[in-house]
């Protein structure tokens, strides 16, 4: 292969890879309630970015960082994860993007007999104060321990 064609395999293989959904609500400005940073009158956004396929095994854990977009708006973000397979569940305890900061990282932890599933939908929810929530989705794999 030449160069080009090796860029193009390598921007592909992210893409399809590495590359999550996402999802965005907005929510008109609170007038006399913003905070530092905020501008009065403009619109507020939150988008949430889900990561790409993730992979668990069986008695085991994963990490995977779960992002947003913030505009307009400086509050906490709490994130919900929905419509996780039987047998996986969230080991991180504090599901909340402080003010002023961006991503989070989130555990889940499939258990011993967690059965084997490929390309399942999770939902993420993002929601902050005074607007609707933002829902996107991942799919997740529950592998078999080798």
């Amino acid at each position: 292969m030449n160069r080009i064609q090796l860029v193009a395999v390598g921007v592909a293989v992210f893409a399809l890879a590495g590359c999550g959904k996402e999802a965005t609500s907005t929510a008109p400005a609170k007038p006399g309630t913003q905070a530092p940073g905020e501008k009065p009158g403009e619109n507020r956004k939150l988008t949430v970015k889900a990561p790409g396929t993730q992979n668990v095994t069986r008695d085991m854990t994963t990490e995977f960082s779960v992002s947003v977009d913030r505009d307009n708006f400086a509050g906490p973000i709490d994130i919900e994860l929905r419509d996780l397979p039987k047998g996986v569940s969230i080991v991180t305890k504090e599901m909340t993007i402080p003010a002023g900061k961006d991503s989070l990282t989130v555990t889940v932890k499939a258990a011993p007999d967690a059965p084997v599933i490929e390309n399942h939908a999770v939902k993420v929810a993002a929601r902050a104060k005074d607007m609707p929530e933002a829902v996107t989705d991942f799919k997740l794999d529950v592998k078999a321990k080798s």
